[in-house]
């Protein structure tokens, strides 16, 4: 379990086309599921775990992500 372990760093892969899965153009972790995307899930949960560094990596021309994590103090990469 992650609260047993002093973890602080996260790195979230946020890399693949959205129409390899769905025939959709964009990211898939840009999907929402009730009304948010599948990448604010994930840091959600990482954060409620206490994790204070959280790195998410996809390619360069993802504007998407970028635009999705301005004002916030994750790192995109």
């Amino acid at each position: 379990m992650i609260t047993e372990h002093n973890i602080n760093n996260c790195l979230i892969l946020a890399g693949g086309k959205r129409e390899e899965f769905s025939g959709i153009a964009g990211n898939r972790c840009m999907l929402l599921i009730k009304g948010k995307s599948i990448l604010e899930h994930v840091i959600e949960r990482l954060v409620s775990f206490n994790i204070k560094n959280i790195l998410v990596y996809s390619d360069n021309s993802n504007d998407e992500i970028r635009r999705h994590l301005t004002g916030t103090n994750i790192t995109h990469t």
